[in-house]
């Protein structure tokens, strides 16, 4: 299956679920031995089977699958390009994306989907700060059932839609309702379309989805990189222990402390526009983008269990970040980071020069980011709270 993918482990997994699928119906993937993934990729593996209608030509035609990710690298590309002011910084912007060797190797040369997931938050974000709450809902929905990761954008998409739920309550209504029906929808053929129902199946893999790989690192080269000074942990089981407590434990409570601290600004920035009615505005959006760009990075750097590919999510927010303060070299630290990662892993310049693809150097790349990108978080949340207190005394004297 040499033209599949280059990671052959998933391009076995792409054609033996699109295979069954085809053969005995949507409804009955989850019968396959090992089918860990959310539902809603398995609808564009099932479209793909049955536009090809044989494993044999799945098998031989399985590499354009990379073509339905790629739509959404553009995609993403194209919302981000959404934030600026005129067409033709539009175009720069989303070029500065796509001439990305690290925003595409993921798609093209893995053929992995985490760019699906990634352009769905990255919208559900930007249809929050523009008050579109039931969108946001339904793109979010729609982003959990591809992958399971998607989950640490809901706090901060809450956070942005909090001002617009206090003005109009009904329209938390709406949300709530619209993704639930539409969860509902994905999940109806696997609980009544098949030989039986799979919603149990469906709920084992969503809850047990932090113990399928019990290593420190599968290849996320992170902080425990830095602590073991280790050349891999792809085989070292996280349930060892430190002062009483394995290390998934302490991996989750290093990022939940992280994720507070990184999401401290924007929880603040938020309770002052409750507090004086106010929904975010433009000036808000650099802190958002920030907030969500670090939020991957925090996710993957401080939990075990982490792919390499994990980073990925972290591009397009710290891109739309870089445009709007013009300071792009978080963006361009963290490609380089996640770049010599995944090449780390899949070898396609066969590790030339060597050194340059160390687990501690690219550790010590995403510390500095995540060190940097949270400094710049906290003076972003000082500037909009000092230039609220100038501007609330200027808006009195116009009215009065």
């Amino acid at each position: 299956m040499s033209g599949d993918a280059r990671h052959q482990a998933d391009g076995y997994s792409w054609w033996q679920w699109s295979s069954y699928a085809t053969e005995h119906g949507l409804a009955n993937v989850y019968k396959v031995w090992r089918n860990d993934y959310p539902p809603l990729y398995h609808y564009v593996l099932y479209g793909f089977g049955k536009l090809l209608d044989s494993p044999e030509a799945i098998c031989r035609n399985l590499h354009y699958l990379k073509l339905v990710t790629l739509l959404f690298d553009f995609g993403g590309a194209l919302l981000v390009a959404s934030l600026a002011s005129t067409r033709r910084q539009g175009v720069w912007i989303s070029l500065f994306l796509l001439l990305n060797v690290a925003y595409l190797y993921n798609t093209l040369a893995w053929q992995q989907v985490d760019a699906i997931y990634t352009c769905l938050c990255f919208g559900a974000l930007l249809a929050a700060l523009r008050g579109r709450s039931v969108v946001a809902g339904v793109l979010i929905v729609l982003a959990l059932n591809m992958k399971l990761q998607s989950v640490i954008f809901i706090p901060p998409v809450v956070l942005v839609l909090l001002p617009h739920w206090q003005l109009t309550p009904k329209v938390l209504v709406y949300t709530i309702v619209a993704s639930a029906l539409l969860q509902l929808i994905i999940l109806l053929p696997f609980i009544w379309g098949g030989d039986r129902n799979y919603l149990p199946q469906i709920w084992l893999i969503t809850r047990s989805a932090g113990d399928r790989y019990p290593y420190i690192s599968l290849n996320a080269f992170n902080l425990w990189y830095l602590l073991t000074w280790a050349s891999s942990l792809m085989n070292v089981s996280d349930t060892l222990c430190f002062a009483g407590h394995p290390y998934k434990h302490w991996g989750l409570l290093l990022f939940a402390m992280a994720s507070a601290i990184t999401l401290w600004p924007l929880f603040r920035q938020t309770m002052r526009l409750l507090v004086r009615r106010h929904v975010m505005g433009a000036e808000q959006y650099a802190l958002v983008l920030l907030s969500c760009g670090l939020l991957p990075i925090v996710f993957s750097y401080f939990n075990t269990q982490m792919h390499e590919r994990y980073w990925h999510a972290a591009l397009l927010f710290l891109a739309g970040y870089g445009y709007l303060t013009k300071k792009y070299w978080l963006y361009g630290l963290t490609s380089i980071a996640y770049f010599l990662n995944l090449e780390a892993v899949l070898q396609l310049l066969h590790h030339d020069p060597y050194w340059l693809y160390n687990p501690q150097l690219v550790a010590a790349m995403f510390t500095i980011v995540l060190i940097i990108g949270i400094m710049q978080a906290y003076k972003l949340m000082y500037k909009n709270a000092h230039s609220t207190l100038i501007a609330e005394p200027v808006a009195i004297l116009r009215s009065a």
